[in-house]
């Protein structure tokens, strides 16, 4: 079972990557274009465990620096229907030029521009990130007190909307879901370090290594390239090795700073 999670975890991570290569259709009305940004962000995302043995415990999160890489693209719905404007081109040859610069929300170059045939301030587009990511709690219990890290490969794939303010911000907001998989963590007590043991056995594990849930952020990009975001992440899945005492899920919120490239 651990084998087919990692195997269908890994086909998600591979077939998200083939985002990364950016496509640009030649006057076709099926063109469209993909923009790849990078992200740093502090995250409060940690373990919370309710249950009989955790009636007295204490749980709070502990902060967190993780980076991801992030690509986005236009929905295809947004991207008009192959009829020219007074312009003359299609919808895959309509992006604006350098001069068209005064059109509320359109920027041309590299950055999160939109087609002419768009005469809206707001508009669909989807997004896939991979994601190294740490979720940390401390946990007290009288005058004992232990830190849970533990450290994540994830994927969260979004549907976002957009309006746009002027010709180099908007706002933003996107939900969807995410899948995340286990890659080390540790146990510190009174200084002393101990491995997590990821996997499905109550006799030698910790915690499940496989995760998911839904990711919902609101955020707002400015200055053409840079983007500032709230998430919040709502783990699903109880992923205690020692179910049902805890019954633990992964949730908590994460501020990112993206940069277009």
């Amino acid at each position: 079972m651990k084998n087919r999670n990692l195997f269908k975890l890994t086909t998600f991570l591979f077939t998200s990557s083939l985002l990364v290569v950016r496509c640009e259709g030649q006057g076709s009305p099926e063109a469209y274009k993909l923009w790849l940004q990078i992200d740093a962000s502090l995250d409060l995302i940690h373990p919370n465990n309710s249950g009989p043995s955790f009636v007295d415990v204490k749980d709070r999160p502990a902060v967190r620096a993780n980076f991801g890489m992030l690509v986005y693209a236009l929905l295809a719905n947004n991207m008009g229907s192959g009829k020219t404007n007074s312009s003359g081109p299609t919808s895959g040859e309509a992006y604006l030029s350098g001069n068209d610069r005064g059109t509320a929300g359109r920027i041309d170059g590299d950055q999160l521009y939109v087609p002419k045939e768009i005469n809206k301030e707001g508009y669909l587009y989807v997004s896939g990130e991979l994601e190294f990511i740490g979720k940390a709690a401390k946990e007290s219990l009288g005058v004992l007190e232990t830190t849970i890290g533990l450290n994540y490969l994830e994927v969260p794939l979004l549907i976002n909307y957009a309006y746009l303010l002027d010709n180099a911000s908007s706002v933003h907001a996107g939900f969807g879901p995410y899948a995340a998989m286990g890659l080390y963590g540790s146990f510190k007590n009174d200084g002393t370090k101990t491995a997590v043991h990821f996997g499905p056995s109550a006799n030698s594990d910790d915690f499940k290594r496989m995760d998911y849930g839904l990711d919902i952020n609101l955020g707002y990009r400015f200055l053409t390239r840079l983007d500032a975001t709230v998430a919040y992440e709502l783990g699903m899945r109880n992923v205690s090795a020692t179910p049902p005492d805890p019954d633990t899920k992964i949730r908590g919120f994460a501020l990112k700073i993206g940069y277009t490239l």
